[in-house]
């Protein structure tokens, strides 16, 4: 008796099927891997620095900027908000004033140019904090100082060296990927005033200084030497007590630092009485979780975990030994952490969670509806008070 032709055809499905599942496991794996490795270079590769644009200007005059309502979600795209801030556009920037006005879909703020041409309408446009950007410290305050390229493992290193009267030198270090060495120019005139000596670094990978040697960012595992570099010098300027200034992934390359100093003192000759670390970035795994839930990406931990793995591959970098959670009641040196309630980059859950079992003498500078190294722009006067406090107690220049 012959099998009926629909019955054949339903058998070879059945036989297909098992392929046909294999197939598509193979087809999701293969997707999966590619967003993975795609993920992995976003943590791993420095990109030249760009607009980044998060809106579209709606148009502007000599004194206002129309700008449309924030994009939920995105740190520079809030276009309310307050504080110190600044808007970029293709060819130029100003310093946003208040709101004037608002409705349904856009507001109007002041505006003062202080850079470039006055923005067009349809030019796009992203909010900025560090608001002297382009500048250094002469062009920004008036404050002489020396440009400077030291030679450190990776290579050239840029650096800014303002002279002091004061004994203890203040060495400060910027965040990471659009960051550079202006990020310290907020703070800086506050800390020159009260007398201390200040080494701005670029550690590798920004501002002028040199690409690492495989062109990967390291957080805080190779970087580490460029921060001993920076000492080296200071030693050389005859100091031999300083007080370490670091935001954001410059605050990873900080401890990372301190761990190898602390188990080879004659890396350097020189004493870091203290610590100031403004959004500290902590632990990358939870940072780059938070990356990933930030894009609205599918599976989001299991995604970034992914990610870090292949860029451990590629890169050699242990993650799990740059979780400074691990070795926070190990460090003893006086520390003023500061971060915003609101961070989007680094949770302020972690910031706690850190400052929970840190061992040595602590401050903690904890700003409400502020994102992420944004707490000088929500409020300078506190911030500088905290700084100018914190500093008092732990060291004279």
């Amino acid at each position: 008796m012959q099998t009926p032709p629909r019955a054949r055809k339903g058998a070879g499905i059945v036989r297909l099927l098992p392929w046909i599942l294999l197939a598509l496991v193979l087809l999701l794996a293969a997707l999966w891997g590619y967003l993975s490795w795609i993920f992995s270079t976003t943590i791993l590769v420095p990109q030249p620095y760009g607009l980044m644009a998060e809106f579209t200007i709606v148009s502007a005059t000599d004194e206002t900027v129309t700008l449309p309502l924030p994009v939920s979600g995105r740190q520079f795209a809030d276009t309310r908000k307050s504080g110190v801030v600044s808007l970029l556009w293709e060819g130029g920037y100003g310093r946003l004033g208040e709101v004037i006005s608002e409705d349904s879909d856009q507001l109007v703020r002041r505006l003062e140019l202080v850079a470039g041409e006055l923005p067009q309408a349809g030019d796009e446009a992203r909010l900025e904090n560090y608001i002297y950007r382009g500048f250094d410290p002469l062009e920004a305050h008036g404050l002489a100082f020396e440009n400077l390229f030291l030679t450190g493992e990776a290579g050239r290193l840029h650096a800014w060296w303002l002279p002091g009267e004061g004994d203890t030198v203040i060495l400060m270090l910027h965040g990471r990927r659009r960051a550079d060495l202006s990020e310290t120019l907020r703070i800086m005139p506050t800390l020159v005033e009260l007398g201390y000596p200040v080494l701005a670094l670029a550690y590798r990978n920004h501002d002028q200084s040199d690409m690492s040697s495989d062109g990967f960012y390291h957080y805080g595992a190779s970087e580490w030497q460029d921060l001993v570099t920076g000492l080296q010098y200071l030693t050389t300027q005859g100091f031999e007590d300083v007080i370490i200034y670091s935001y954001s992934f410059g605050s990873a390359v900080t401890l990372e630092a301190i761990k190898a100093l602390r188990d080879d003192p004659d890396l350097v000759d020189i004493d870091v009485h203290a610590l100031i670390m403004d959004s500290p970035f902590i632990d990358p795994r939870t940072i780059f979780r938070q990356g990933a839930k930030n894009r609205n990406l599918p599976l989001a931990n299991q995604l970034a975990d992914s990610a870090l793995w292949v860029a451990a591959r590629r890169s050699g970098v242990d993650w799990k030994l740059l979780d400074q959670r691990r070795y926070a009641e190990t460090f003893s040196l006086p520390l003023l952490l500061i971060h915003g309630a609101w961070d989007q980059t680094t949770p302020v859950t972690l910031i706690d969670e850190f400052s929970d079992v840190y061992a040595g003498p602590l401050g903690y500078l904890r700003v409400e509806e502020t994102d992420h190294t944004e707490a000088w722009n929500k409020d300078p006067e506190r911030y500088e008070a905290q700084v100018k406090s914190f500093l008092s107690d732990v060291a004279q220049p």
